[in-house]
């Protein structure tokens, strides 16, 4: 998980890719105690989003808010850069999106950087990071994943497992 991710500090126990998000999420409140908005892409998977608003439902602190995609299927690079502040704690991004595109991973974790937030990318398919320059090698300071498609039997349904690391 270390070496497809490209950052130092990997886990695989949580229950799905969905959940490690949630807990990605989470960290970026508990590392910036002050801040209490999370962006997420409008290509992260919108059961992942779903996760994460639940989570942070029962966790009493943190909002999500949506950051639109442009017209090319890619995190909408403006909608983004209005969208930061210094009240949030991490911008999550789809790599690659719901929808099957590449974002600009560098440029947006610059932008997040920029201002004091966590980049956290987010893979529904692990072994699409095989063809990709891992997160960590874009910046990313999180890198959640579904790890079920690197052997996992399907168990009608569910659970998968959630790949978590960071830096």
């Amino acid at each position: 998980v270390a070496c497809l991710t490209g950052v130092e500090v990997a886990s695989s126990s949580l229950c799905d890719g969905a959940s490690a998000l949630a807990e990605a999420a989470l960290m970026a409140l508990r590392v910036h105690p002050q801040r209490s908005r999370i962006l997420i892409s409008a290509g992260v998977h919108p059961e992942y989003r779903t996760v994460v608003e639940t989570y942070l439902k029962g966790y009493g602190r943190g909002v999500v808010e949506a950051v639109p995609l442009a017209a090319d299927g890619r995190t909408d690079a403006g909608a983004l850069e209005r969208a930061l502040g210094d009240d949030v704690a991490a911008v999550c991004v789809g790599y690659p999106s719901f929808v099957g595109v590449i974002d600009d991973l560098p440029a947006i974790a610059t932008a997040a950087a920029g201002h004091g937030a966590l980049t956290v990318s987010v893979t529904t398919e692990a072994l699409s990071l095989a063809l990709l320059r891992s997160p960590g090698e874009c910046g990313a300071d999180v890198a959640v994943a579904e790890g079920q498609s690197l052997g996992l039997p399907v168990s009608y349904g569910g659970p998968g497992v959630g790949l978590f690391a960071t830096r």
